[in-house]
């Protein structure tokens, strides 16, 4: 096998650098924290894995939530089931699972179901927030307060041990009970 078979090739999509990456993080935070999340409330997560599914892990412990993966494989009322199980206040989803949440929606009380625009969606539907709107009028948090710095340390801690221990190693987004 030839040096240049073995050259990582660019990924399609958006480039995201770290301090971008870090802003927007900061910026779900402070608009979770303005819709009224507090520390210990769970987020539900309805999303692929992509760069706003990222921003997610890390803003949401940084509101003092956490962040809850449902599972999209399982039927509606199992789904409608685990998040009221877990107490999800909120609903993070990607526009082209919407369908999946229609499904669920008379049994789940979502206090705010926020859509994160995935697959090009052009009009976000009546009584659900838009993702990219709430992150561009919510300010960043100026101060990191230790809370918030403990919990990046623990998500952080928490990856590195997965790391060494060779488990998910290509699948970073696939652990979601880690905050739990």
């Amino acid at each position: 096998m030839s040096k240049s078979s073995l050259a990582a090739r660019p990924l399609p999509g958006p480039h995201l650098l770290l301090a971008n990456f870090y802003r927007r993080a900061r910026q779900l935070a402070s608009a979770l924290t303005k819709l009224g999340l507090r520390s210990g409330d769970r987020v539900a997560s309805m999303m692929w894995n992509h760069f706003r599914t990222l921003e997610a892990f890390f803003g949401v412990p940084f509101a003092g939530g956490i962040l809850h993966t449902l599972n999209l494989r399982l039927h509606s009322h199992e789904i409608a089931a685990i998040a009221n199980h877990a107490a999800d206040r909120f609903l993070l989803i990607d526009d082209v699972l919407l369908p999946v949440y229609e499904k669920c929606r008379q049994n789940v009380p979502f206090e705010q179901v926020i859509v994160v625009p995935y697959g090009g969606c052009d009009e976000i539907p009546q009584g659900f927030l838009n993702y990219e709107q709430l992150l561009a009028e919510a300010m960043t948090i100026s101060n990191t307060p230790s809370s918030m710095k403990t919990t990046a340390r623990y998500v952080l801690h928490f990856r590195h041990h997965r790391f060494l221990q060779g488990r998910h190693l290509l699948a970073p987004f696939h652990c979601s009970a880690f905050l739990c």
